[in-house]
C-alpha cells in the first residue's frame, strides 16, 4: 500500500465528502419511494459481496427496481435501443426490436 501524506489523505477525505453532498442533492430532487428503492439496494450491496465486474451493476438496479417500474425494460440486440420486455421479439442471439433486426440477428 502507498503512504499518503496528510496533505493527500485531507484532500481525497474532503473529494469524497463532496459527492456525498452532491449525491444528497440529487436524491432530494426523488420522491419518497424512490428514495426508499435506492436505500434498499444499497443496503443490500453493503451486504454481498462485491460484484465480478460494473456491467452487471445496471442488470442489478433494474431487478431492484422491478416492483417499482411498470414493466422491465431490455435492450434490441442488434441496435442497443430500449424498449418494454412484453415488445421485445425473441431471435436467435438475444431479443430485438423490429421483425428486420431479429431477421439481420444480434451485431
Amino acid at each position: 500500500m502507498l503512504n499518503s501524506s496528510p496533505k493527500t489523505t485531507h484532500t481525497r477525505r474532503r473529494s469524497c465528502w463532496g459527492a456525498r453532498v452532491e449525491e444528497k442533492g440529487r436524491l432530494k430532487n426523488l420522491s419518497s419511494g424512490w428514495r426508499k428503492v435506492l436505500a434498499d439496494y444499497k443496503q443490500a450491496a453493503l451486504q454481498r459481496d462485491p460484484a465480478a465486474s460494473g456491467i452487471f451493476i445496471s442488470a442489478e438496479i433494474n431487478d431492484a427496481l422491478v416492483d417499482v417500474m411498470p414493466e422491465r425494460m431490455v435492450a434490441c440486440a442488434r441496435c442497443g435501443v430500449h424498449l418494454p420486455e412484453s415488445e421485445a421479439l425473441e431471435g436467435d442471439g438475444g431479443r430485438f426490436c423490429s421483425e428486420e433486426h431479429r431477421r439481420l440477428g444480434a451485431a
